[in-house]
Protein backbone atom coordinates (compact mmCIF):
# COMPACT_ATOMS: atom_id res chain seq x y z
CA UNK A 1 0.00 0.00 0.00
CA UNK A 2 1.62 3.40 -0.46
CA UNK A 3 2.57 6.05 1.91
CA UNK A 4 0.12 8.80 2.68
CA UNK A 5 1.74 12.11 2.04
CA UNK A 6 0.25 14.78 3.76
CA UNK A 7 1.50 17.54 1.54
CA UNK A 8 0.31 15.80 -1.51
CA UNK A 9 2.72 14.82 -4.86
CA UNK A 10 6.12 16.03 -4.83
CA UNK A 11 7.46 19.01 -6.30
CA UNK A 12 9.05 17.75 -10.02
CA UNK A 13 12.52 17.75 -10.13
CA UNK A 14 14.30 21.56 -10.97
CA UNK A 15 16.92 20.96 -12.75
CA UNK A 16 15.38 21.09 -16.09
CA UNK A 17 13.71 24.65 -15.19
CA UNK A 18 17.07 25.81 -14.08
CA UNK A 19 19.31 24.35 -17.01
CA UNK A 20 16.78 25.97 -19.45
CA UNK A 21 17.38 29.16 -17.64
CA UNK A 22 20.84 29.01 -17.37
CA UNK A 23 20.95 28.49 -20.97
CA UNK A 24 18.82 31.72 -22.37
CA UNK A 25 21.12 33.75 -19.50
CA UNK A 26 24.11 32.85 -20.89
CA UNK A 27 23.32 33.34 -24.23
CA UNK A 28 21.79 36.80 -23.48
CA UNK A 29 25.12 37.56 -21.08
CA UNK A 30 27.11 36.63 -24.27
CA UNK A 31 25.39 39.19 -26.25
CA UNK A 32 24.77 41.87 -23.73
CA UNK A 33 29.07 41.86 -23.18
CA UNK A 34 29.26 41.24 -27.00
CA UNK A 35 27.67 44.72 -27.31
CA UNK A 36 29.14 46.10 -24.04
CA UNK A 37 33.12 45.67 -25.23
CA UNK A 38 32.77 45.40 -28.86
CA UNK A 39 29.75 46.74 -30.42
CA UNK A 40 28.25 49.97 -31.32
CA UNK A 41 24.25 51.19 -32.20
CA UNK A 42 24.03 49.38 -35.49
CA UNK A 43 23.56 46.09 -33.82
CA UNK A 44 20.38 47.36 -32.47
CA UNK A 45 17.60 46.54 -35.29
CA UNK A 46 16.53 49.95 -36.78
CA UNK A 47 13.13 49.31 -34.77
CA UNK A 48 14.22 49.81 -31.58
CA UNK A 49 16.51 52.57 -32.82
CA UNK A 50 13.23 54.52 -34.77
CA UNK A 51 10.86 54.06 -31.60
CA UNK A 52 13.37 55.31 -29.15
CA UNK A 53 13.16 58.47 -27.33
CA UNK A 54 16.80 58.59 -26.64
CA UNK A 55 19.43 58.82 -29.08
CA UNK A 56 21.18 55.84 -30.72
CA UNK A 57 24.18 56.32 -28.32
CA UNK A 58 22.10 56.25 -24.98
CA UNK A 59 19.36 53.67 -26.32
CA UNK A 60 22.40 51.42 -27.05
CA UNK A 61 23.69 51.82 -24.17
CA UNK A 62 20.16 51.11 -22.61
CA UNK A 63 19.77 48.10 -24.16
CA UNK A 64 23.09 46.60 -22.59
CA UNK A 65 21.81 47.63 -19.46
CA UNK A 66 18.87 45.86 -19.41
CA UNK A 67 19.85 43.08 -20.37
CA UNK A 68 22.90 42.44 -17.76
CA UNK A 69 19.84 43.39 -15.06
CA UNK A 70 17.45 40.42 -16.38
CA UNK A 71 20.51 38.44 -16.54
CA UNK A 72 20.91 39.22 -12.86
CA UNK A 73 17.78 38.30 -11.91
CA UNK A 74 17.97 34.96 -13.67
CA UNK A 75 20.80 34.29 -11.67
CA UNK A 76 19.97 35.45 -8.59
CA UNK A 77 15.63 35.51 -8.28
CA UNK A 78 15.36 32.46 -11.18
CA UNK A 79 11.50 32.02 -10.08
CA UNK A 80 11.12 36.01 -11.52
CA UNK A 81 13.64 35.66 -13.48
CA UNK A 82 12.34 33.09 -16.03
CA UNK A 83 9.58 35.62 -16.44
CA UNK A 84 11.94 38.43 -17.58
CA UNK A 85 13.78 35.83 -19.98
CA UNK A 86 10.64 35.45 -21.45
CA UNK A 87 9.77 38.77 -22.08
CA UNK A 88 12.70 39.79 -23.51
CA UNK A 89 12.83 36.95 -25.92
CA UNK A 90 9.67 37.28 -26.99
CA UNK A 91 10.63 40.99 -27.75
CA UNK A 92 13.49 39.62 -29.88
CA UNK A 93 11.74 36.80 -31.63
CA UNK A 94 9.05 39.79 -32.79
CA UNK A 95 12.07 41.84 -33.78
CA UNK A 96 13.67 39.12 -35.51
CA UNK A 97 10.83 38.45 -37.76
CA UNK A 98 10.13 42.28 -38.94
CA UNK A 99 13.99 41.99 -40.10
CA UNK A 100 13.29 39.07 -41.98
CA UNK A 101 10.01 40.02 -43.36
CA UNK A 102 11.44 42.88 -44.16
CA UNK A 103 14.31 40.93 -45.84
CA UNK A 104 16.70 42.18 -43.87
CA UNK A 105 20.76 40.83 -43.63
CA UNK A 106 23.60 41.61 -41.74
CA UNK A 107 26.76 41.65 -43.35
CA UNK A 108 28.57 43.84 -41.63
CA UNK A 109 27.32 46.92 -44.28
CA UNK A 110 26.27 49.29 -41.56
CA UNK A 111 29.33 48.91 -39.04
CA UNK A 112 28.12 46.69 -36.20
CA UNK A 113 29.85 43.74 -35.06
CA UNK A 114 27.54 40.81 -34.33
CA UNK A 115 27.46 39.82 -37.99
CA UNK A 116 24.74 36.90 -37.32
CA UNK A 117 21.29 36.77 -39.86
CA UNK A 118 18.12 37.32 -38.36
CA UNK A 119 17.10 33.55 -39.32
CA UNK A 120 20.21 32.36 -37.00
CA UNK A 121 19.44 34.72 -34.20
CA UNK A 122 15.43 33.91 -34.93
CA UNK A 123 16.10 30.05 -34.60
CA UNK A 124 18.95 30.02 -31.63
CA UNK A 125 16.33 32.65 -29.42
CA UNK A 126 13.10 30.29 -30.40
CA UNK A 127 15.16 26.93 -29.81
CA UNK A 128 16.18 28.62 -26.59
CA UNK A 129 13.18 30.13 -25.23
CA UNK A 130 11.10 26.87 -26.41
CA UNK A 131 13.54 25.14 -23.79
CA UNK A 132 12.80 27.04 -21.18
CA UNK A 133 9.11 26.60 -21.61
CA UNK A 134 8.91 23.10 -22.39
CA UNK A 135 10.55 22.84 -18.99
CA UNK A 136 7.83 24.75 -17.11
CA UNK A 137 9.97 26.67 -14.90
CA UNK A 138 6.33 27.67 -13.06
CA UNK A 139 6.11 24.33 -11.75
CA UNK A 140 9.21 23.15 -11.11
CA UNK A 141 11.43 26.17 -9.21
CA UNK A 142 10.75 26.41 -5.60
CA UNK A 143 9.17 29.03 -3.87
CA UNK A 144 11.33 31.92 -3.54
CA UNK A 145 13.10 32.30 -0.08
CA UNK A 146 14.75 35.07 1.39
CA UNK A 147 13.27 37.82 -1.38
CA UNK A 148 14.39 40.94 0.61
CA UNK A 149 17.72 39.54 0.43
CA UNK A 150 17.54 39.32 -3.11
CA UNK A 151 16.38 42.30 -3.89
CA UNK A 152 19.68 44.26 -1.66
CA UNK A 153 21.63 41.73 -3.53
CA UNK A 154 20.28 42.89 -7.21
CA UNK A 155 20.49 46.71 -5.82
CA UNK A 156 24.09 47.42 -6.60
CA UNK A 157 24.47 44.86 -9.69
CA UNK A 158 21.85 46.90 -11.18
CA UNK A 159 23.63 50.17 -10.63
CA UNK A 160 26.59 48.29 -12.18
CA UNK A 161 24.47 47.41 -15.10
CA UNK A 162 23.36 50.99 -15.87
CA UNK A 163 27.30 52.43 -15.07
CA UNK A 164 29.22 50.50 -17.32
CA UNK A 165 27.36 50.65 -20.88
CA UNK A 166 27.85 54.66 -19.86
CA UNK A 167 31.77 54.11 -18.99
CA UNK A 168 33.03 51.62 -21.37
CA UNK A 169 31.05 53.01 -24.18
CA UNK A 170 32.67 56.10 -25.87
CA UNK A 171 31.17 58.44 -28.11
CA UNK A 172 33.00 60.26 -30.43
CA UNK A 173 33.52 64.03 -30.52
CA UNK A 174 34.09 65.99 -33.86
CA UNK A 175 35.94 69.28 -32.43
CA UNK A 176 34.98 71.93 -35.16
CA UNK A 177 36.84 73.10 -38.01
CA UNK A 178 36.88 76.49 -39.87
CA UNK A 179 38.33 77.20 -43.50
CA UNK A 180 39.85 80.61 -44.03
CA UNK A 181 40.22 82.44 -47.27
CA UNK A 182 42.63 80.16 -48.78
CA UNK A 183 41.32 76.95 -48.46
CA UNK A 184 42.84 76.12 -45.34
CA UNK A 185 40.72 73.44 -42.80
CA UNK A 186 41.87 73.82 -38.98
CA UNK A 187 40.09 72.25 -35.72
CA UNK A 188 39.00 74.98 -33.39
CA UNK A 189 38.16 74.37 -29.73
CA UNK A 190 39.61 73.30 -27.01
CA UNK A 191 39.18 69.72 -27.26
CA UNK A 192 41.20 68.78 -30.73
CA UNK A 193 42.21 65.07 -29.73
CA UNK A 194 39.82 62.70 -31.73
CA UNK A 195 38.97 59.71 -28.84
CA UNK A 196 40.14 56.54 -30.84
CA UNK A 197 38.42 54.06 -28.31
CA UNK A 198 35.14 54.76 -29.15
CA UNK A 199 32.86 54.97 -31.60
CA UNK A 200 31.41 57.92 -34.76
CA UNK A 201 28.04 57.93 -36.65
CA UNK A 202 27.67 59.31 -39.93
CA UNK A 203 24.48 61.08 -40.67
CA UNK A 204 25.70 60.86 -44.75
CA UNK A 205 22.06 62.99 -45.45
CA UNK A 206 23.26 66.26 -43.40
CA UNK A 207 26.09 66.48 -45.66
CA UNK A 208 23.61 67.46 -49.48
CA UNK A 209 24.51 71.02 -50.20
CA UNK A 210 27.69 71.45 -47.59
CA UNK A 211 31.17 71.97 -48.57
CA UNK A 212 33.07 68.92 -48.59
CA UNK A 213 35.88 70.41 -46.32
CA UNK A 214 33.09 71.36 -43.65
CA UNK A 215 32.03 67.98 -43.34
CA UNK A 216 32.82 65.88 -40.33
CA UNK A 217 34.30 62.90 -43.12
CA UNK A 218 37.17 66.04 -43.74
CA UNK A 219 37.78 65.96 -39.94
CA UNK A 220 38.42 62.27 -39.61
CA UNK A 221 40.64 61.23 -42.35
CA UNK A 222 44.47 59.46 -41.93
CA UNK A 223 46.40 61.18 -42.87
CA UNK A 224 44.92 64.66 -41.81
CA UNK A 225 43.24 67.00 -44.11
CA UNK A 226 43.73 64.36 -47.28
CA UNK A 227 40.39 66.09 -48.24
CA UNK A 228 41.87 69.05 -49.05
CA UNK A 229 43.82 67.66 -51.45
CA UNK A 230 40.82 65.95 -53.47
CA UNK A 231 40.78 66.87 -57.41
CA UNK A 232 37.27 68.46 -58.22
CA UNK A 233 34.73 67.43 -59.35
CA UNK A 234 34.80 64.29 -57.87
CA UNK A 235 32.26 61.19 -57.22
CA UNK A 236 33.11 59.72 -53.80
CA UNK A 237 32.33 56.65 -52.79
CA UNK A 238 32.32 55.38 -48.83
CA UNK A 239 32.52 51.52 -48.62
CA UNK A 240 34.00 48.95 -46.69
CA UNK A 241 36.63 46.22 -47.60
CA UNK A 242 34.85 43.47 -46.28
CA UNK A 243 31.40 44.06 -47.54
CA UNK A 244 29.81 42.08 -50.18
CA UNK A 245 27.72 44.83 -51.71
CA UNK A 246 30.80 47.59 -51.90
CA UNK A 247 32.88 44.87 -53.66
CA UNK A 248 29.76 44.52 -56.31
CA UNK A 249 29.71 47.85 -56.59
CA UNK A 250 33.30 48.82 -56.99
CA UNK A 251 33.53 46.38 -59.55
CA UNK A 252 30.30 47.67 -61.59
CA UNK A 253 32.70 51.30 -61.41
CA UNK A 254 35.74 49.42 -62.23
CA UNK A 255 34.57 47.54 -65.30
CA UNK A 256 32.07 50.48 -66.45
CA UNK A 257 33.53 53.56 -66.13
CA UNK A 258 31.34 56.67 -66.30
CA UNK A 259 32.90 58.97 -69.10
CA UNK A 260 36.12 61.05 -67.16
CA UNK A 261 35.04 61.82 -64.24
CA UNK A 262 37.09 60.68 -61.34
CA UNK A 263 36.69 58.13 -58.32
CA UNK A 264 37.22 58.84 -55.13
CA UNK A 265 37.27 55.85 -52.71
CA UNK A 266 36.77 56.70 -48.90
CA UNK A 267 37.75 53.43 -46.94
CA UNK A 268 35.26 53.06 -43.62
CA UNK A 269 37.49 51.36 -41.13
CA UNK A 270 36.10 48.51 -39.28
CA UNK A 271 36.11 46.98 -36.16
CA UNK A 272 39.40 44.44 -35.36
CA UNK A 273 40.19 46.45 -38.90
CA UNK A 274 43.45 44.71 -39.57
CA UNK A 275 41.66 41.11 -39.29
CA UNK A 276 38.65 42.12 -41.35
CA UNK A 277 38.80 40.18 -44.52
CA UNK A 278 39.12 42.52 -47.78
CA UNK A 279 36.78 41.35 -50.92
CA UNK A 280 37.76 44.13 -52.97
CA UNK A 281 39.61 42.60 -56.10
CA UNK A 282 39.08 45.34 -58.32
CA UNK A 283 38.90 49.44 -58.71
CA UNK A 284 38.59 51.86 -60.66
CA UNK A 285 41.70 52.84 -62.84
CA UNK A 286 43.32 56.07 -61.59
CA UNK A 287 40.92 56.26 -58.41
CA UNK A 288 41.77 58.62 -55.49
CA UNK A 289 41.98 56.43 -52.10
CA UNK A 290 41.02 58.03 -48.98
CA UNK A 291 41.25 56.60 -45.54
CA UNK A 292 39.34 57.39 -42.28
CA UNK A 293 41.33 57.20 -38.44
CA UNK A 294 40.66 53.56 -37.38
CA UNK A 295 38.36 53.63 -34.08
CA UNK A 296 38.22 50.93 -31.89
CA UNK A 297 33.72 50.37 -31.67
CA UNK A 298 34.02 51.39 -35.72
CA UNK A 299 31.82 53.85 -37.43
CA UNK A 300 28.24 53.65 -38.30
CA UNK A 301 27.87 54.62 -41.80
CA UNK A 302 25.76 52.56 -44.69
CA UNK A 303 28.10 51.37 -47.23
CA UNK A 304 28.08 51.44 -49.43
CA UNK A 305 27.24 54.75 -50.09
CA UNK A 306 28.11 57.75 -52.78
CA UNK A 307 27.98 61.82 -53.38
CA UNK A 308 28.94 63.88 -56.07
CA UNK A 309 31.53 67.05 -55.06
CA UNK A 310 31.36 69.86 -57.46
CA UNK A 311 34.22 72.57 -58.79
CA UNK A 312 33.73 74.35 -55.57
CA UNK A 313 33.80 71.45 -53.26
CA UNK A 314 29.47 71.51 -52.65
CA UNK A 315 28.02 68.39 -52.18
CA UNK A 316 25.16 67.12 -54.04
CA UNK A 317 23.82 63.63 -54.89
CA UNK A 318 23.90 61.83 -51.18
CA UNK A 319 22.65 58.39 -51.83
CA UNK A 320 22.81 55.64 -50.08
CA UNK A 321 23.67 52.62 -52.95
CA UNK A 322 20.75 49.94 -52.43
CA UNK A 323 21.33 46.23 -53.11
CA UNK A 324 19.38 43.31 -54.48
Amino acid sequence: MAKFNPAGDSRPSSTPARLAIFLCMAWLLMGALLKLLKGNPTDLPPTILGLSPLSAYDTFRGAIAIELCIVAVALIWPRLGWMCLTAIYVVFLGLLSQLIQAGATHCGCDGGYLNLTPWMMLAIDGTLLALMLISQPWKRLPKTGKPVLRAITLAPIFALAFFLPWTLFIEVIIPPREVDANGTSTVVGTGTEIDTRGHYMFDIASWEGQLIYDIDLATLTNPADSIMDLPLPVHVVLYRKSCDHCQEHITELATSPQGDTLIALVRIPEIDDADANDVIELKPEGHFPIELVILERGYGCPTPSSFDVDEVGTIHNVQEIKHD
